[in-house]
């Protein structure tokens, strides 16, 4: 059976406004909990965690004292990192295209364990990012990722500046990137009255919107 997990409408016309802080936020982290509950908890116990445009912190404030020794955010928007940094979670406020010189100037010169990149994607030179955190993850660190797809994105949901792909594009940039895929898990978003409804069991590609991914490098 699918696992239906009910959570409130996210406005994602904020997602548009990389510049802006939307003021309904605290009540989307709590209309979101069960969601992104789940979603921590696919982060298990860790080390030394690197989340790359973790905006607010919303996924990262659920599960943080769960799964991470150290943990530190990268986000390009100072706004939002200070709202992230009002729960304690250390974040640095620069360009994540330049992480391993902005690591390097904050005193963050051990290696990671591992990396989220949640619905960042598609905002990012996916090749130059790839490419520093192989220099800054150890041996068996993983990538944790989430993207939305292409072909099946709810219209309205999805609007913002963000560069799609479907699944098959997805699967082969990342690979061609130089990345396994260890796991998958296909997400599909339903809109239920006020509600998005996440089903995350036995949702096939097609049906899909968006796609969890644990990968780690060749």
């Amino acid at each position: 059976a699918q696992l239906g997990l009910a959570v409130g409408v996210v406005d994602r016309e904020h997602r548009k406004r990389m510049s802006e802080v939307d003021n309904s936020f605290g009540a989307i982290i709590k209309s979101e909990k069960k969601y992104l509950k789940w979603l921590a908890s696919q982060v298990g116990q860790r080390g030394r965690v690197l989340s790359i445009g973790i905006g607010t912190g919303i996924v990262e404030q659920t599960n943080l004292r769960s799964f991470s020794n150290h943990f530190v955010g990268i986000e390009p928007n100072e706004k939002r990192a200070k709202m992230a940094r009002i729960d304690g979670i250390r974040v640095l406020a620069g360009d994540v295209h330049d992480l391993r010189l902005l690591l390097r100037q904050n005193g963050e010169g051990e290696k990671f364990d591992a990396v989220l990149m949640f619905e960042v994607m598609g905002y990012l030179r996916l090749p130059q990012v790839l490419n520093q955190l192989s220099a800054v993850m150890n041996e068996n660190g993983e990538i944790l990722m989430t993207t939305p797809i292409l072909d099946n994105r709810i219209e309205g949901l999805a609007s913002y500046a963000y560069q799609f792909f479907s699944w098959d594009e997805t699967r082969k940039r990342l690979e061609d990137f130089g990345l396994n895929l260890t796991e998958v898990v296909f997400v599909k978003e339903r809109i239920e009255g006020k509600n998005i409804a996440h089903h995350v069991q036995n949702i096939s590609p097609e049906e899909a919107t968006l796609v969890f991914m644990r990968a780690k490098f060749r």
